[in-house]
């Protein structure tokens, strides 16, 4: 029986490869992710997009609640889990 040597970084090589290949195919078909500001509020859906909702609809739902401030313009802004929907409230101070 012969027996080859087989060097270390041929084989880390052949991980590395196949790692890039694997990272590759996952994240190569991912959409762009894209934010409206209405506000400061970035949001997956603006107003007028179907999936834009009152506020308190989606602050129901649990999802991810911020505030933010432009000026003398304050806004609560909210997405639902998955970014699936979008809602906010602004109010300007004065």
């Amino acid at each position: 029986m012969i027996r080859q040597k087989i060097g270390r970084r041929r084989i880390l090589g052949g991980i590395g490869a196949s790692g890039l290949a694997a990272a590759v195919a996952t994240f190569a078909q991912s959409t762009p992710a894209f934010a409206v500001y209405q506000g400061c509020c970035g949001l997956a859906h603006p107003p007028g997009d179907p999936k834009n909702v009152s506020y308190s609809n989606c602050q129901s739902h649990g999802g991810y609640i911020w505030t933010c401030a432009s000026g003398t313009l304050s806004c609560a802004c909210c997405e639902y889990p998955g970014d699936t929907h979008s809602g906010f409230v602004c109010s300007r101070a004065g």
